[in-house]
């Protein structure tokens, strides 16, 4: 019996170390996409709310208002709408987000400013991909 206790403590404790950080508002159900799927077939995903996937390489460490997901070199800047949540400058891993996905011009003030926020001395590129977040959830 104490083995079996033992075996079911350690489970329960390991799931919970890998257990996703949620952030916004409750995540919907259902399947996420591929953000570099999502770029291929921009005209299916574009100004609607969807369910999006990748790896975070950059997030904002100024206040944690956006991050960068990439997936097979595909990647999306990713906002919390309405500044409605922040997440942690040091976020890393897989992240899941839900938003709006949309391609955005940069004005060149823009790209300063994000550059800034990144600790990054050259503006970023004046197109990007972006998705205004309700959710994100990080595991």
């Amino acid at each position: 019996m104490s083995k079996k206790l033992f075996i079911f403590s350690c489970l329960v404790f390991f799931s919970a170390l890998v257990q996703a950080k949620n952030y916004g508002a409750d995540m919907p159900k259902g399947k996420a996409v591929d953000i570099a799927a999502a770029s291929k077939s921009l005209d299916t995903y574009a100004d609607k709310s969807a369910k999006f996937k990748g790896r975070i390489t950059q997030v904002c460490q100024k206040e944690g208002c956006w991050l960068i997901i990439e997936s097979n070199a595909q990647a999306a800047r990713i906002k919390t709408k309405d500044h409605a949540f922040i997440i942690p400058k040091d976020s890393k891993g897989e992240a899941i987000v839900f938003g709006e996905l949309k391609r955005v011009e940069l004005e060149p003030e823009a790209a300063k400013h994000l550059a800034d926020d990144a600790g990054l001395a050259e503006p970023v590129a004046s197109t990007e991909l972006q998705i205004i977040a309700t959710s994100i959830s990080i595991k």
